[in-house]
């Protein structure tokens, strides 16, 4: 019988410690008369609307900031609501601005995430909007330890919207259709930004952004100015590849202009159906750079188109092969049995390397700077990417 005591008190210490730990509540209001254990509560859950259109002192909106003097340990949010989280701005801040506690935000049924909601959140790691269509402008500014985002609803983000999110490294926008200016600037460990659905990218989206090395946008129509602009890294960016007609994309001032992009070369993956821009304007790839005229050529003249999948490209000969490739400081040549001059260009079509090489022979290219380049030995081409 004492055993049996013992075990019925040990399950209801159990449940008394994790009835606490997660509060549901229909108002927020009901948290200011909160009776329990507050230093033990982790999350709580609103499960009714929240008063006021703004951050007023009498609007229930503005209470959120500070719920961390009621449950010290507070540190997740959950929202039923299916109201819009109100607009706030720089001087007055957001639902959550520069909020330290705040690890996790949840709101199932939310449609807008308003302007500044969570900006310099230092410490929010998870968000989950699945039904949310519209990001604000500078709703996640400054979040350092936002690393994922997942908005599978999102059609729009808004200026600012993840800028200097210093960690963010993964995103999935499988229906976003407009980038905002500066959206993602200064995300420092991006490295593949693929938008399927993106058809504008505003000032700045991505500038800078220097771990990024490539970019897919199968449906892009303008690419607005600097975009991608002291992506220092960037390599391969892919446009229109889902284009059914002919279509000119519009690319505005300084697109690509940092001088290190036109130096290591940008590989340019672009459909059939792309047109040149109309009067080939110098200024979308770079305004004060004499190379215009032979980067134009490289994009939409010397190309190829593979009859399969419809992608330009340069000619390359498949039998040609180094190893390896990505190139770190040297490769092997493989695929070559004659003895012959080599030639190493960059993407201008300027030669950078030559020399006479012998079948199988490594050769050393450790002075190169990275991009793209093209090893040419007796009439053969092919494709390398110097790390």
């Amino acid at each position: 019988m004492k055993n049996t005591i013992i075990i019925i008190s040990i399950v209801l210490s159990h449940f008394s410690l994790f009835s606490q730990t997660v509060v549901t509540v229909n108002s927020i209001q009901e948290t200011l008369s909160f009776s329990g254990d507050s230093s033990a509560v982790k999350k709580l859950i609103v499960t009714g609307n929240i008063s006021g259109k703004d951050f007023s002192k009498d609007s229930e909106w503005s209470m959120f900031r500070t719920l961390n003097t009621i449950f010290p340990n507070l540190d997740t949010v959950e929202l039923s609501t299916t109201q819009d989280i109100p607009d706030g701005n720089y001087s007055t801040g957001g639902m959550f601005s520069n909020v330290k506690w705040l690890k996790s935000f949840s709101a199932a049924n939310i449609k807008k995430i308003g302007n500044n909601t969570f900006s310099y959140c230092q410490h929010l790691e998870t968000v989950d909007f699945p039904s949310a269509t519209t990001i604000g402008k500078a709703a996640f500014m400054f979040c350092p330890d936002l690393e994922t985002v997942s908005f599978p609803e999102v059609i729009e983000t808004g200026a600012f919207s993840f800028h200097n999110c210093s960690n963010l490294s993964s995103m999935n926008f499988p229906v976003l259709e407009i980038i905002g200016e500066d959206a993602f600037s200064f995300c420092q460990q991006i490295q593949t930004a693929s938008f399927p659905k993106v058809k504008k990218v505003g000032n700045f989206a991505f500038n800078p952004c220097p771990n990024l090395s490539e970019i897919i946008f199968p449906v892009i129509s303008e690419i607005s100015d600097f975009a991608f602009s002291n992506d220092e890294h960037l390599i391969s960016a892919s446009f229109g590849t889902d284009f059914s007609s002919p279509t000119t994309i519009k690319f505005r001032n300084n697109v690509f202009s940092a001088d290190n992009q036109l130096t290591n070369g940008i590989d340019l993956i672009l459909s059939e159906n792309v047109l040149p821009p109309p009067n080939k304007d110098k200024s979308a790839w770079q305004s004060n750079n004499n190379n215009w005229d032979t980067l134009i050529d490289y994009i939409w003249k010397s190309v190829t188109v593979n009859p399969v999948t419809g992608i330009k490209s340069l000619a390359v000969d498949n039998q040609l092969k180094i190893y390896p490739n990505p190139v770190p400081a040297y490769f092997q040549i493989r695929g070559s049995t004659e003895n012959g001059l080599m030639k190493i260009a960059d993407v201008t079509g300027k030669i950078v390397m030559q020399k006479s090489v012998n079948s199988d022979e490594m050769v050393f290219v450790q002075q190169l700077k990275r991009g793209i380049y093209f090893v040419i030995i007796n009439g053969k081409t092919v494709k390398m990417i110097k790390q």
